[in-house]
Formats: C-alpha cells, structure tokens, sequence
C-alpha cells in the first residue's frame, strides 16, 4: 500500500491552479471481485469528466488532467496490491493515489482545491508504535504506523532463547516439546521442569528476557512511542517485570504465540490496542471546548467558523467527516450562503473550514456522524 505521511497532506493542501479532482472508493484486497476496481474507476472517471465540463473546462484538458488515473485501469500490478480504499487526486500537472487500509464510500468532488477529509484520520492518529513479539523460539521488534509496518533487526537483539542464553544451558532446565501445528492463538510450545522446580524454568525465562530487554531498549533509546507486547504466557508478564523501556503500553498485550503471525498481521491486532493511546489529543480538545462552551472561543456556526479559519484564528477544529454544508464563500469579504441542496457553484463548505483552518496552522479532527461537540456538523476552538 502507498504510505500517507503528514507531509503528503502538506502537499495535498497547497494552493494550485483548479479544477481539482479528489475521488474515494472501496477497493478489495485479492480474490476475483479485485476486477470490480478497473470498473468502478472507469465509471467514476466518466463521472468526473461530467463535473468537469460543467466547471467549464474543455473536453481536451479534461482528458489531460484525468490522464494519469485513466492509466491506472491498464495496470494490472497496481489492482493486484490493493489496500481497502483508494484514493486519487488530480490537478493540471498533478496526480497522487494512495492505495490505503480503511475503505471509502465511493465520492468525487471538483473543486478549486482537493477533498481531504476523510484522509484525516489516517494522518491524525497515524504515530509510530513498536510491537515486541516474544517467544522462546524468536522474537521479533516491529517499528509499525496504522499503515506500514518494519523489522528492526539487530544483531544485539536475541532472536531466540537459544541465541541468548546457549543451547547447552537452556538444554539443562528447560524441555521443549512443540506443540501439533499450533493455531494462530495457540502456545506453540510446552515447557517442562526437569525436577528443578517453576521457580527455576521461571529465573530461566527472567534471565532470557533481561538479555532481550537490554537490547530493545538500546534499540529504541531516546524514543517515545508505545510499545506493545505479543506473547503467550508467561513470558509477557515476566517481561513487564525486567521491562527497562519507559513507553510499554499499560497491561496490553496481544494474546497467543505469535510465531504463525505475519508482520502485518501482528500490527494490526497491536493497533486495536495502541489506539487510544493516539486519541489523547482530540479527548483532550473536546475536553477543552466543552470547558469554554457558550463563550466567545467555542462555535458551532458555519458563517462564523469560515471566516475565523480563513483569518488563522481556529485552533481546533472538529468536522463531521460524513457529512456535507453546501454554499457559497467569498474568502475576501468573508460573506457566507448556505443553501439546503447543492446549487450550481456551490462549495462544500465543511471541506472549506477544513483547508482553511489546516492551511493556517489548526489542528483538525474528522469524526464520526454525531461525535461533533455541540451536536452540529463543525465545531471550532478559537485562539482569541
């Protein structure tokens, strides 16, 4: 999948000459029903060159600036590596696709600048993560994004009990008997005292995850981001108690040998977890705006909001990312219409306080239908 970095939204918001054409779909990963992605393009393509005639431009510069996205429909590579949505934006002489984990409903806006809304989320809670993947057979550190997911291999950090603490020594208080083909959440391996008693297979245990504790944190030193554990039990809770990195996530932990789990597979049930810890910082503006409701810092009103995220003065803006305000905008006098159904030059304008407010240094969150502070479609945090 193409990784979608804040600098990417950077990009994607600079001012550049229009018409602009930002289109959404659902795409599927592998099987058959991947084909449906070529006619569901070349449809919302036709759809797009309508749009466009209707802005004025001319049938030859419309087939110019859908160009690079009608190419896409030849190039059974790029339908083959397909995330859940994609998500192309056209320009004269501009043209980026991310191919992403979260689907879209399918959409297509024209206008003097791009869509960006539902992309928010992706950048918004998007931070790094590790996940620390712990068996006595091989440990992993991934460093992960919602979207992208690495090893970081080393060769200070021990990939299995054995490389850490010897084979002769393990052999002497630990048996090892492999369990039958273990399910994705299954042990993976039984471990047995030879007479020596738990307390000896668990001093065995600490004494392996100390080694492999000492690497991670020369690994991640400096760093900030959570770290999320993977493992069957014990190792995880013997790992808390040797653990050295200051970011380990709470009590977390993603359950069952991980061994039979891909990198990417292992990030994803990470991500479930670390989730929240990445929704801290709208919690906190919500928090914010519910303290100063009903004074001059706090609004829900869209003729007042534009204007303010036009002259930099919104700090936080919250936007319902599933719906739409339609109407007109003259960012020069800062006069607002709002219309009850689209009209011909109307703006969406939720999409307008969006760029405006991101453009001038706010912070924006598109939420979930409902979830706007004050129970409207926008609402906004001044700075003054």
């Amino acid at each position: 999948m193409d990784l979608l970095l804040a600098r990417d939204l950077v990009i994607l918001l600079e001012d550049r000459p229009g018409p602009c054409v930002s289109l959404y779909m659902p795409t599927i990963r592998s099987g058959p029903e991947i084909r449906q992605g070529t006619i569901r393009l070349k449809n919302l393509l036709g759809e797009a060159r309508e749009r466009l005639a209707e802005k004025g431009l001319s049938t030859p510069d419309a087939e110019a600036l859908l160009a690079p996205a009608e190419r896409l429909l030849d190039d059974p590579l790029f339908w083959q590596r397909q995330g859940d949505g994609l998500a192309l934006f056209c320009a004269p002489g501009f043209f980026r696709s991310f191919r992403l984990p979260c689907g879209f409903a399918e959409r297509i806006l024209v206008a003097d600048y791009f869509f960006l809304r539902p992309l928010l989320p992706l950048v918004a809670s998007d931070g790094p993560f590790y996940v620390l993947a712990l068996s006595q057979n091989e440990v992993r550190l991934l460093e992960a994004t919602r979207q992208t997911v690495r090893r970081l291999d080393s060769k200070i950090l021990p990939h299995s009990l054995v490389e850490a603490l010897g084979a002769q020594t393990t052999t002497q208080i630990l048996q090892y008997h492999t369990a039958s083909p273990a399910g994705r959440g299954a042990q993976g391996a039984v471990y047995h005292g030879r007479g020596t008693g738990d307390e000896d297979v668990k001093a065995e245990l600490r004494r392996y995850l100390q080694r492999v504790d000492a690497a991670v944190c020369e690994l991640l030193a400096g760093r900030t981001a959570p770290l999320v554990l993977a493992g069957a039990e014990p190792l995880p809770p013997i790992y808390r108690e040797v653990n050295g990195y200051p970011h380990l996530l709470g009590e977390a932990v993603v359950h069952g040998n991980p061994e039979p789990l891909r990198d990417e597979e292992l990030r994803d049930r990470a991500w479930k977890l670390v989730a929240p810890h990445f929704e801290e910082g709208r919690v906190k503006a919500e928090e914010h705006w519910q303290e100063l409701a009903g004074t001059r810092r706090t609004s829900n009103e869209v003729a007042e909001i534009l204007p303010a995220a036009v002259q930099g003065r919104v700090e936080v803006l919250f936007v319902d990312g599933g719906s739409d305000v339609w109407g007109r905008f003259d960012s020069g006098g800062g006069e607002v219409q709002i219309h009850p159904a689209p009209e011909s030059q109307d703006q969406e304008l939720l999409e307008a306080a969006t760029l405006f407010s991101l453009r001038n240094g706010g912070t924006v969150y598109a939420v979930d239908h409902g979830r706007v502070p004050g129970g409207r479609e926008l609402a906004a945090l001044f700075r003054y």
